[in-house]
């Protein structure tokens, strides 16, 4: 089963990437810096080849899938990556350079901004950020993405909880700008919180009885896939934290994938 998150229109995920356990190196995970980006890549009717959104174009008369190209990427992770900084990874995941001055100029507050005599410092003001997003990039092969959502009652025979948030297509939390999407390729294996009972109902107690959780998901990139206007990067889960939606809390568990 795969996992798609899409960074729609709407903005709807806070895409989110969970940080990936193994991805290699001693780095730190990298920091984004622009946060609400999000806002201002969305709300466009145009496709992605017009670069509203600042993804990549697909190649002329591409409607069907041309399958996943597998790609190979550096050891660091980007923690909770911002809009600039997955068109970044789409621009380098498919081997491309972006066009910075032609995406600035299609960024919707740019676009319609009213003083056109500030708009050429709008546009310069916009390419240095793409291209600062796009330095953020060098090294990275993996991301940490949060989402949120509910988990079962305990389920004894499959040795645990039932993250349900690992089931929509795409699912609930995680953002990214239009014309993107994230698959998951080894989603079902994340399904279950895998406790013990003991550990389960520890867990329960500390989130105060409370279903609703935090998933930190850490993946590594792995592929490039272009389907129409879409560019699709395939990650898998390497592992994810478990975390109380009350800061008080914190931590409740962490899993490993295959």
């Amino acid at each position: 089963m795969q996992m798609l998150v899409t960074w729609g229109r709407s903005g709807a995920i806070a895409l989110l990437l969970g940080a990936l356990a193994a991805c290699g190196g001693d780095s730190p995970p990298a920091q984004s810096s622009d946060a609400g980006a999000f806002d201002d890549y969305a709300g466009t009717d145009e496709p992605i080849g017009d670069l509203e959104s600042g993804a990549p174009p697909a190649s002329t008369g591409a409607q069907a899938s041309a399958g996943v190209r597998p790609v190979t990427l550096g050891s660091r992770v980007l923690s909770h990556p911002t809009a600039r900084q997955i068109t970044a990874l789409a621009y380098r995941m498919r081997g491309e350079t972006p066009p910075y001055e032609e995406i600035a100029r299609n960024v919707r507050s740019i676009r319609g901004a009213q003083d056109e005599f500030r708009r050429e410092e709008l546009v310069a003001a916009e390419v240095a950020r793409l291209q600062q997003a796009y330095a953020d990039t060098e090294g990275v092969g993996g991301a940490v993405f949060t989402i949120e959502g509910p988990f079962s009652e305990y389920d004894a025979q499959a040795g645990g909880f039932t993250l349900s948030m690992f089931d929509p297509n795409p699912p609930v939390g995680v953002e990214t700008p239009p014309g993107v999407s994230v698959v998951f390729d080894n989603a079902a294996a994340a399904r279950v919180w895998r406790l013990n009972a003991t550990d389960a109902r520890a867990a329960f107690e500390r989130n105060s009885r409370n279903r609703l959780i935090k998933v930190d998901v850490t993946v590594r990139l792995v592929g490039v896939e272009r389907r129409g206007d879409e560019t699709i990067l395939h990650a898998r889960i390497e592992s994810y934290t478990v975390r109380s939606r009350a800061d008080s809390v914190g931590q409740l568990g962490q899993q490993s994938v295959s």
